[in-house]
This record gives C-alpha cells, sequence and structure tokens, in this order.
C-alpha cells in the first residue's frame, strides 16, 4: 500500500494514454512547400514534384494536418495548415508555374510562422524544388527555422538537364536606308553540363526567317549570334530570334521591334544672325556641327529657316527645334500644334531672345503643349566664377540610357551660367535637373505620338559650355533619335509579367481619350 502511495504522487504517465502521443509527437503538423518558379517548367519536373506532394499527402493519417505552399519569388499559402487532404490535392492538380525567379528563403519562413503557434505534435516541412542555386542567395547565416521544426528536402531537379536561353538581346533602334547594314545580336547561353555544338539561331523579321547561324557553346558559357539587318523601306518592324526546343521553351524565343528610316529629318528655327564684336553668331551652330557629325552612325538632314516651314515641309520633318525663338505668329504656332500632335517631335531652347510669357501664350494654354512655364531668366552669362551644374540625371530615360554606364560621359563637368527657370506643366516630367533643383530639360507627351523637349538653358554656348564637352554630340544624337522613333515606345524592353500603359486616343465620337494597363503574358 506504501508502494502504491509513493505511485500515486509521483503521478506517472504512461504510453498509450491519448494526451501523452500527441504532445510527444503522434499528431504530425507538415508544410509542404511546392516550388512553381521559372525552373520547373523543365520538361516533366513540376509533374514530378507534384506526385512527390501527393505521397507525402498519402503517408499522413486522417488525424495530421497538412498545409501547402506554392512558391516562387513570394511564397503563396493556396491551403492553411489543418486543409482537407482532397482540398490540398484538388491545389496540386491545378497548380502552375511562374515566370518568377526562385526565393527559397519566403516559403521557409512563411510555413516556420505556421508551424511556430502549433502546441502539440511533430513540426514539418518539406521542400519540394529543383534545388537552384539561385533560390538560397538571399539566405544568410541568421535565417534559420524554430528548433522543434524538421525540414526535408525532395530534389526533383532533372538528370543531367539540357538547356540553352537567349538571354539579352541588342537591337538597333533604327535601321537607316542607305547606310552599312546595322547588327543585331543575340547573346545565347549554355545552362547544361554539356557542351552544344551547331546550334542553329534563326532570325525572323515580320514573319519570316531573314538569316540564321551556329553557335558552339561550351557549358555554362555564353555565345553571341550576330546577324545583319537592312531595310529598303521605312516603316516598323516585329521580329524575333529563336532556338531549337529544349526541356525548357520559354526561354527560346526573344522579341523585338525596330524602325528603317533613309535618314532622319531634322529643322531648326533660329532667329536671324547676331554681331558680336566682329562675328556674326547663330544658336544653331554648335548644334549643326554635332548632327553633322557620326553620319556613320546616324544620317541625319539637317536644315535651318528663319520661320516655321509651311504644314507641307513640317509632314516629312521627324525633328522640329525651335533654338531660342522670340515669337511666333498665330499661324506658325497653329502649324508646331498640328505638326506635333501628328506625331512630331519638339525641342525648345531657350537663350536671351526668349521672354517669359511668350511661349505660354502662343503654345501653352489650354493646347497645353508646352511642357513647362517659363519664370524667369537667372545668372550672369559674362560671369564665369559662378555657375550651375548638372546633378540629376533619370538615367533609366531612353536619351540616358547610353551614358548610365561608368565612363560613358559626365553631365556633371557641363557649366551653366545662365539659365531660365520653369515650372512643369500637366503631364510633363523633369529628366535633368542643376544641383540647386531647378529643372534642366522637361518632356511631355502631346497628341497621338507627338513628344516635346524643353531644354531651360542654350543650345550654342552664350549660357553655357555644354557644347564643348564630350557629352554634346552624343546627347544631341540621342534626343534626336528618341523623338524621331515615334513608332517605338519609351521603354524598349518588357519582360512577362510587366504592366505597359495603353493610351488611347480620342474616337470618331469626340469621346475623351483613356488610358489604362495591360499585362505581359508569356506567348
Amino acid at each position: 500500500m506504501l508502494a502504491l502511495l509513493g505511485l500515486a504522487f509521483a503521478r506517472p504517465f504512461f504510453a498509450d494514454n491519448p494526451e501523452f502521443t500527441q504532445k510527444t509527437g503522434g499528431k504530425r503538423n507538415a508544410v509542404i512547400i511546392l516550388d512553381t518558379s521559372y525552373s520547373m517548367q523543365y520538361e516533366g519536373v513540376l509533374e514530378t514534384a507534384k506526385k512527390e506532394a501527393a505521397e507525402i499527402l498519402a503517408g499522413l493519417d486522417a488525424s495530421d494536418a497538412a498545409g501547402l505552399i506554392l512558391s516562387s519569388d513570394n511564397a503563396r499559402v493556396v491551403a492553411p495548415l489543418g486543409s482537407e487532404f482532397a482540398h490540398i490535392r484538388a491545389a496540386l492538380d491545378t497548380a502552375e508555374t511562374s515566370n518568377e525567379h526562385t526565393d527559397y528563403l519566403d516559403a521557409m519562413q512563411t510555413a516556420d510562422e505556421i508551424l511556430q503557434p502549433i502546441p502539440i505534435g511533430e513540426k514539418q516541412v518539406y521542400l519540394i524544388a529543383d534545388m537552384q542555386k539561385r533560390g538560397w542567395e538571399n539566405f544568410i547565416e541568421t535565417d534559420k527555422l524554430s528548433p522543434d521544426i524538421q525540414i526535408h528536402f525532395v530534389d526533383v531537379r532533372a538528370e543531367k538537364p539540357q538547356n540553352y536561353a537567349i538571354t539579352q538581346i541588342s537591337v538597333p533602334p533604327v535601321v537607316l536606308k542607305e547606310q552599312k547594314a546595322s547588327q543585331l545580336v543575340a547573346r545565347v547561353r549554355n545552362f547544361g553540363d554539356e557542351p552544344v555544338e551547331n546550334l542553329q539561331v534563326r532570325l525572323f523579321i515580320d514573319g519570316n526567317v531573314i538569316d540564321s547561324v551556329e553557335l558552339d557553346i561550351e557549358p555554362d558559357d555564353l555565345a553571341d549570334a550576330v546577324f545583319k539587318v537592312e531595310f529598303q523601306d521605312e516603316a516598323t518592324h516585329t521580329g524575333w530570334v529563336e532556338l531549337p526546343e529544349d526541356g525548357l521553351g520559354i526561354d527560346n524565343k526573344r522579341y523585338f521591334t525596330l524602325q528603317s528610316l533613309q535618314s532622319i529629318k531634322v529643322h531648326a528655327v533660329r532667329e536671324e544672325p547676331r554681331t558680336r564684336g566682329r562675328y556674326e553668331t547663330v544658336e544653331t551652330f554648335f548644334m549643326k556641327k554635332a548632327l553633322a557629325s557620326g553620319s556613320d552612325a546616324v544620317q541625319i538632314d539637317f536644315a535651318e529657316s528663319v520661320s516655321v516651314p509651311n504644314a507641307s515641309t513640317l509632314a516629312s520633318v521627324d525633328v522640329l527645334i525651335l533654338a531660342d525663338v522670340a515669337e511666333l505668329s498665330s499661324g506658325e504656332a497653329a502649324r508646331v500644334k498640328a505638326y506635333v500632335a501628328a506625331g512630331g517631335g519638339l525641342i525648345v531652347t531657350v537663350g536671351n531672345n526668349i521672354g517669359a510669357d511668350t511661349y505660354k501664350q502662343q503654345l501653352g494654354g489650354e493646347t497645353g503643349l508646352m511642357p513647362c512655364d517659363f519664370v524667369q531668366a537667372v545668372g550672369d552669362a559674362l560671369d564665369r566664377e559662378q555657375f550651375r551644374v548638372l546633378a540629376t540625371v533619370k538615367y533609366e530615360h531612353p536619351i540616358f540610357v547610353p551614358f548610365k554606364e561608368p565612363n560613358h560621359g559626365d553631365f556633371g563637368k557641363a557649366r551653366f551660367y545662365r539659365i531660365f527657370q520653369a515650372v512643369p506643366t500637366k503631364d510633363a516630367t523633369v529628366i535633368a535637373a542643376y544641383d540647386d533643383g531647378s529643372p534642366a530639360l522637361f518632356e511631355k507627351p502631346y497628341g497621338t505620338l507627338g513628344r516635346v523637349l524643353c531644354f531651360t538653358s542654350t543650345i550654342d554656348r552664350e549660357w553655357n559650355d555644354l557644347p564643348i564637352r564630350a557629352v554634346y554630340l552624343p546627347f544631341l544624337h540621342e534626343s534626336i533619335k528618341y523623338l524621331a522613333l515615334k513608332d517605338v515606345d519609351a521603354a524598349p524592353n518588357y519582360r512577362v509579367g510587366d504592366s505597359v500603359e495603353l493610351k488611347v486616343s480620342d474616337d470618331e465620337n469626340g469621346d475623351a481619350a483613356r488610358s489604362g494597363e495591360i499585362a505581359v503574358f508569356n506567348p
């Protein structure tokens, strides 16, 4: 009796006690992570992963709990812990891969957060994936699961996968007629463990095969397929570069668009030459020299006058420049508005001839052509000790993309002794600014495809020394090309899943223009 009394005070627990069984691991709480990233599209890999997940579910008892996470660049809980197994199986059957990269960290942390509050039973995480190296890049040493959570890795990668992909394509924004053929370059990478020989790379333009080259690429190496493109028309062309089918077909094709022109036609309107000492000066002197240079790359036909050309002449002009023009007649202003509204490109530069209200009255107001309203000219063009510099440049803008990389031009070296302070108008953006915050370059869309740039200093050396800086020539060329390529969107490259703004002009019934977004989907 004493022995039994002592045993009773000890309050023993026995293995066949149901409550004891759950607390020491009899119930399993399993979170299944299914990798649905881009690489899981490789032939047969996703189906293998789904079968592995189904087998894990089949190994659970009815009293166990399970949940499902689909993971690519972020985690998505499609079946919370404790869901009916039939619901999880249905979610597995309908699971599809995305076009996003792999990030296992987010999925593992999500699973950890789900399991942490569970007070009883075993806690298990099953990561079913092809174990891409990139998926682990976000992990750091302190990223750990809770100590009572077990992790099981299920590797479903294909044996000796062979994949080659077009990782980059370089397309000339414009191909000029009667010039030497332009080059289109497609960069191809061999992601497999075996070398590939005589890999055929084909170029299609407007639905037709234009050229084909063959590449030999070592494992985990790159090679460039170089094509020559030339046209005899003036039009916008669409095309793609294509590789033969392999286990991952989505990266075997890359699309592009380009424009063919005979030349870029630029017309500048300026004031009459001014006399400075013994010399006559014109605003377009440096601009004309810059546009005539580099004709091997971009053929620019330049013309100038002291008045805005008539409508028939403007119809053949790609870019119109108003270089420090004091004022326009009502007829000239109407022609400029109509020209830009029809898709023309306009550059406005300032100088001593510009009045603060002139352009607001002639090209501003309800029509909204001007991207800015002038306030006042500040600075002393003769005092070379006081100056501003360009401090902010939007390098993602097509004009400035070529200058983005180091040693590709430094706008900060140019000195601006006098500028015109201005404020942006509706729908205008500032794409470059001085070190005091004053805008230097405005942009604004107008009409269906027209665009206007306004530079708040002179295009010659009267107010700045930009024309003697190395960036002047390429900056001017890039601005001209940007405005001339009116059939090409400002952002030339899109990835699957990107959103693109869709602009619709007024219809025949006079309904207001609308805008929206469309998504880019994998074809």
